[in-house]
């Protein structure tokens, strides 16, 4: 509902005239009526219903007065105000709460300790700080990076879950032109994007620590680091404002930041990766103690057994119904592929 005051500034009465607001072409509504004449001074509100079709970010206005002169002969228009924005959020699956999906507020506990053991604490490998012991240095993790790692001991009752999406348009099927993507509403980007959308509400409804991640453009700039979006609210926000771009596979940055602090379940939503861009996304696996990949109906087999041989496991889910069945058969092992 748009709402709009308007005040005759004038000393003197203003005759009767139509209004009319400027909308973006994702609007559908009607934006125009007829306006009583006021007197001097005088204000009157007006308002008209309507509704955005499209998430993101969406300019109103500014509002047209036309006005007649006394005698019917010539009309004169005004402008009035500044356009606003309107800033729509990506529409949400119910899903069911995480912590029923895995079997228990324990679940993600139990699957920690399937990989280290029931009742131990699991070595993580983070980047040397000097001052580091050189006897906690992680010899393979230092021989896979290049550069020194040290273990780290990541305790089995921090239950946070960290969500990607990969925003990258060829992932999508857009196409690069001279002056970027194609178009920046692909429909198989938006459907990730409501995938990402109704996952993080239901991982923050069952109260678990949730980071956001996003490769590709960022809604500022950057990839959507740990902790910056603090809500389901700022999610939500991040991901109206997030537009699909070219940058293909796992940020080397985004790698390091998860191996510091691995997530116990790590869930990416990937689009239809192709065989070169599968192989990028396969490292990120490693990060999570459990890592699942949603991925388009259409990835290829291949692709797909890419993902799975560095331990994701791959879910297709191309409507809401698949959606909301294969979040509410997710357990603690995640040792299961469905396709």
């Amino acid at each position: 509902t748009v709402t709009m005051i308007l005040r005759n500034r004038s000393s003197v009465p203003s005759m009767e005239s139509t209004w009319s607001d400027q909308l973006p072409a994702e609007f559908v509504g009607r934006a125009r009526g007829e306006m009583s004449a006021m007197g001097a001074r005088q204000a009157a509100t007006y308002d008209y219903h309507g509704r955005v079709t499209v998430r993101g970010v969406h300019r109103i206005g500014p509002l047209a007065i036309t006005m007649p002169d006394p005698f019917s002969l010539i009309e004169r228009q005004h402008w009035c105000g500044d356009p606003t924005e309107v800033l729509v959020l990506p529409k949400m699956i119910a899903l069911p709460p995480l912590a029923a999906s895995l079997a228990g507020a324990k679940g993600l506990e139990r699957a920690a300790q399937h990989r280290a053991g029931p009742g131990v604490d699991d070595l993580v490998a983070r980047l040397y700080v000097p001052g580091d012991e050189m006897r906690h240095l992680h010899w393979k993790a230092t021989a896979r990076r290049g550069e020194l790692m040290v273990r780290q001991v990541e305790h089995a009752d921090d239950p946070n879950v960290t969500v990607v999406l990969n925003a990258d348009a060829a992932s999508y099927g857009g196409r690069r032109t001279t002056i970027g993507v194609e178009s920046e509403k692909l429909p198989a980007f938006e459907w990730a994007v409501i995938q990402t959308a109704s996952m993080c509400a239901s991982i923050t409804d069952t109260g678990y620590e949730l980071n956001l991640f996003t490769v590709g453009e960022a809604p500022r700039g950057g990839p959507v680091l740990a902790g910056e979006s603090r809500s389901l609210e700022d999610i939500l926000v991040d991901l109206a404002r997030i537009k699909p771009a070219y940058r293909s596979g796992a940020d080397p940055a985004l790698i390091d930041e998860l191996a510091n602090r691995p997530p116990r379940l790590l869930i990416a939503v990937l689009g239809r990766p192709d065989e070169q861009a599968a192989h990028r996304w396969a490292e990120l696996a490693d990060t999570g103690l459990q890592s699942l990949a949603f991925v388009d109906s259409h990835t290829t087999d291949v692709a797909v057994g890419i993902l799975e041989a560095a331990r994701w496991s791959c879910r297709r889910c191309t409507t809401a119904d698949e959606l909301y069945d294969t979040w509410q058969s997710i357990d603690a092992g995640l040792s299961h592929v469905a396709r």
